[in-house]
């Protein structure tokens, strides 16, 4: 569970740098669902807005690992906006500046741009069965 985790940060880590993001594993502090596989954004020495989280379900016989990406910085406020009075809401820290996106991290703000070169990363080869959301 421990190499899924660690191979999907990495690899979309790999790939944001490629596209030019300044990003590295980790996330700031305050952070919307947190956890040690999250990809953010770099500021110097500090990690700045988060741009993703990794997530697994793993069954008997079976693993999904999934993520969520924030691309355009247009996209921030609004996940501040939904996120902020939920997590007052629930007593837990959050801070609003900790939502990122690749283009704040220095990448494309193009979403077609991003995906294509995340997919083919992680399809590196794989059989590919993709499924995007609306394409049900």
């Amino acid at each position: 569970m421990c190499d899924r985790y660690k191979t999907t940060s990495q690899t979309l880590t790999d790939v944001l740098s490629d596209l030019g993001a300044d990003v590295m594993r980790g996330e700031p502090a305050d952070a919307y669902c947190p956890g040690s596989h999250s990809v953010s954004g770099v500021d110097g020495e500090e990690l700045a807005g988060k741009l993703a989280g990794v997530a697994q379900r793993v069954r008997s016989g079976a693993a999904l690992v999934s993520g969520c990406l924030t691309v355009t910085a247009a996209d921030e406020p609004e996940m501040q906006a939904v996120l902020d009075p939920v997590y007052h809401a629930l007593g837990v820290p959050f801070d609003p500046t900790s939502v990122g996106s690749v283009s704040t991290a220095g990448g494309p703000d193009d979403p077609e741009i991003v995906r294509q070169a995340v997919e083919t990363a992680l399809v590196d080869g794989r059989a590919k069965s993709v499924m995007r959301v609306g394409d049900e």
